[in-house]
Formats: C-alpha cells, structure tokens, sequence
C-alpha cells in the first residue's frame, strides 16, 4: 500500500463530506481514516517510548504526515478555522455503513421529518417508513454480504473488523485449545500477533478480503497491528464475547481461525514465526525495501501473492 493516500487534497476531501459540505462519501474516506488512524497510533507508542525511557522496548515509528506537511499542524490549522476533525478518531467509522442523513430520493432525514410533522398522519397510529416486510429480504451469504463491501484502492474487499476484537476472541480460542495440543501455555502477544497475521493473509488470498481495518506493519521482530497491539490490556477481558460475536455472525471464518491457532501449536510458535521472517516472506522483502524504517505497513498484494502460492503448496502456515 503506497503512503500518497494521506495527501492534503483527500484530506479536504474528506473533512468536506464530515462536514456536510458534499453529499456523497469519498471513495478514498475508509482508507484514508484507516492509514490516519495506523499512524495516529504508532506515534502515540513513540510518544509513550518517550517519556518512559524505554525507547529500546519497541521499534523506531515512522513520522506522521500527510505530504510534506506535518499533519498534527495541519490539523491544528484546520482546527482554527472551526472545521470539525473529531470524526477521524476512529477507524471503523468509516467502514460501517454510511450513517449520512441523505435518504434516495435526495432530501435529508431532517426535511422529511419536518414535512411529517406538518401532516396528519394516515396510517394506523404508527409512523412507519414505506418499507417492504422483512420476510421479503433475501437472506445473503458470508461470500454474499462480503462482495456487497467497499473495495480498497487495490481492489481488496474492505471486510473491516476491529483488530482488538480479533485479537481478544483468539486468545479465548486460544485457551480452549486442547491442552495437550497447546502445551499449556498462556496465550503471547508474539502468539496472537502472529496468529492475526496468518488469518489476515489467508483471507485476503483466499477471498481478496482485507479482515481487519488496520493494516499490519514492519515491526523489528515480526509483523504487527499496532492498534492491536495498543489495546492488549483489552483481549482477555473482552475475549469470551468477541469469540461468540465472530462465532454467530462469522462462523467460516472462526473456524479459519481456531483452525490457525490449532496448527502453530502442533507445529511450535517459535518455529512459526521464525518461517514468517524468512527470505521471500512480505516481511522481509519489506524490511529490505524498507531497512529499520519499523511501522512501515506491508503492501497488501505482497501478503496476497504469498500467501496465495504457499497454500497452494499446502504450506502456509
């Protein structure tokens, strides 16, 4: 994934639709509150690393900016002059459906209840919208539902999930892994970053389905998701529910998972890993492209061309 999505011109693009200037959301506002987001939060670990001292504990961020523009004093000038950013805080707005007050026939939520208002109302008591049954809506598959989401600038179907909620529901799986399979052993972060990655790969070779909103980075000693990685505090406690979550509304791709997590105990999380630093592999070929520029996100065609040829061979795990 190239780093011109943070430009300044998407940028106003953008805040243009937030701010109710535009009707329609820009294709590039997902990616762009994605790519934002990634750095938002890779700079606040650096900030952290800071003012602990512990500057050696995690990897070296890459600076935030959109352009050659620093983007926090753009923000701030933009701030200024009472444009509303608070809408960029998060990355999974952007990939739920489109909360826009703008309903098909033009006129806004907002007009409709007014003209309702000046009415009397002609149904039984009950002020419903003309909608049809619910019985008459189809009932879509997994595959279904997912062509029907938007698509990155790659073409990659934007499924959007939260990494902290993957995350949580793997160390769940995780536990309930057949102790003798698991050894055991308490889930690591090492553990379920690596297990994020693998199903990440997986999906996006086998359906070109990007799992996650965040996208993995170049970290010194393996591939990371530095939201993920930010709200670890987070994956036990929640874990239970967002393991039941994906299990009803996401069963295929729970039992991806579990399946993952079941195949790096038999064949050794160390060993796992060390194969998904290896020659050849998108991190290292980026670490190459890219040397001790650590947070660099891993182009996602890297990710799908790999993985795609290793589960052909029966070899990606």
């Amino acid at each position: 994934m190239q780093n011109d999505i943070l430009t300044v011109a998407n940028f106003e693009t953008v805040l243009a639709w937030i701010n109710g200037e535009t009707e329609s959301e820009p294709a590039v506002a997902g990616m762009f509150v994605s790519r934002l987001n990634e750095k938002f939060i890779t700079r606040k670990l650096n900030g952290a690393d800071a003012e602990t001292g512990n500057s050696e504990q995690r990897p070296r961020r890459s600076k935030l900016a959109l352009s050659s523009i620093v983007a926090e004093d753009y923000l701030n000038k933009i701030s200024e002059e009472n444009k509303v950013v608070s809408h960029l805080q998060t990355v999974s707005s952007m990939n739920e459906p489109s909360s826009s007050s703008t309903i098909p026939d033009g006129s806004s939520k907002e007009e409709v209840k007014d003209e309702k208002a000046g009415h009397a109302d002609t149904t039984d008591g009950n002020d419903i919208d003309d909608l049809p049954p619910a019985g008459d809506e189809p009932v879509l598959s997994e595959r279904e539902k997912a062509r029907m989401l938007p698509r990155s600038e790659d073409g990659f179907i934007e499924l959007g999930m939260d990494s902290v909620n993957i995350a949580a529901a793997l160390t769940w799986w995780w536990t309930g892994l057949d102790k003798e399979l698991n050894r055991n052993k308490k889930w690591s972060v090492n553990l379920v970053m690596l297990a994020l990655y693998l199903a990440y790969g997986h999906l996006l070779a086998q359906r070109n389905t990007r799992l996650t909103a965040e996208h993995p980075q170049m970290w010194r000693y393996g591939v990371a998701f530095a939201r993920a990685y930010n709200k670890m505090t987070e994956w036990e406690s929640n874990g239970q529910a967002c393991a039941s979550h994906l299990e009803k509304e996401h069963p295929t791709l729970a039992e991806m998972m579990k399946g993952i997590l079941a195949a790096i105990a038999e064949k050794g999380i160390t060993k796992t890993s060390e194969k998904h630093r290896s020659g050849g592999t998108p991190w290292q070929r980026t670490c190459k492209k890219y040397p001790d520029q650590w947070s660099t996100v891993i182009d996602d065609k890297l990710i799908h061309d790999w993985f795609a040829e290793k589960i052909e061979k029966k070899n990606s795990i």
